[in-house]
């Protein structure tokens, strides 16, 4: 992603969470001063506070790797969290994800190991930026908590049938 982003003009970006210093280390040997003009990394902030973080990208990454069956088939909260706020998403393959991009425009799906398919969903949410905040808007009431089944309702729903 880092890559991605010192690759992409007009971009910048916010990484919101821990980090290892080493990676740091690592980041800084490879791309040197440029590095801090173009990416922030602020550590950890706490949950509440995440919302101006949101509100001001133009697009949320949510990379997950497809290493382990979690981890392929998860949705995670920070999806939920950008398309709540109408902010599209950049996400990776996993079917989940790609799924909710796929089905109501609201962002871009990539090959997030790929640092040139990155650059490509980057430069993508830019040129598409509307379309994509029109769709993250579109479906963003669809996903509130207070939208979904009740859970006890379904269990007592199944149960009422039983001998």
């Amino acid at each position: 992603l880092v890559e991605a982003v010192m690759n992409t003009e007009g971009v910048r970006l916010v990484v919101v969470g821990p980090y290892q210093q080493d990676q740091m280390t690592r980041l800084g040997n490879r791309f040197g001063t440029a590095l801090t003009e173009k990416v922030f990394f602020t550590g950890f902030v706490p949950q509440m506070e995440l919302v101006p973080y949101i509100d001001h990208a133009l697009t949320s990454v949510v990379f997950y790797d497809m290493g382990t069956t979690n981890s392929r088939l998860c949705a995670p909260n920070r999806l939920y969290q950008a398309l709540a706020r109408h902010v599209p998403v950049l996400v990776s393959q996993n079917p989940p994800l790609r799924a909710v991009v796929d089905q109501y425009s609201c962002g871009v799906a990539v090959d997030a190991t790929n640092p040139a398919r990155i650059k490509d969903g980057l430069e993508s949410a830019i040129a598409n930026e509307e379309t994509y905040r029109k769709g993250a808007a579109g479906c963003s009431d669809l996903f509130l908590w207070e939208r979904q089944p009740n859970p006890l309702e379904l269990v007592a729903d199944t149960t009422r049938n039983l001998p």
